[in-house]
């Protein structure tokens, strides 16, 4: 399945972030990547759609603290806060029902 560059980006950002911090190994962190570039892996598919899913609910958080304490930028926020984390729950969907 094909995402958007956003949603890639997220992915690989994920990918360096977890391997650097020791939550997947090497193994896994190669899988994200050559599930990315076409490779069929069930596994690495589910994996990240349930990363995509907890990103969209730290963004949700993360968006509203920030919100509550810099109360003027809500006018620039606003279409993050909707759009963003609905992509983001939307891939993760169509990840697990692909």
């Amino acid at each position: 399945m094909r995402v958007s560059k956003l949603v890639d980006d997220i992915i690989r950002a994920d990918a360096n972030y977890f391997f650097r911090n020791g939550f997947i190994s090497s193994d896994e962190y190669n899988r994200v990547y050559n599930w990315l570039e076409g490779q069929e892996d069930e596994e690495m598919r589910l994996k990240v759609a349930d990363w995509l899913e907890s990103d969209a609910k730290y963004f949700d958080e993360l968006a509203q603290a920030l919100i509550n304490y810099h109360w003027f930028i809500l006018p620039f926020m606003t279409v993050f806060v909707r759009v963003v984390p609905k992509r983001l729950r939307k891939y993760a969907e169509e990840l697990r029902n692909a």
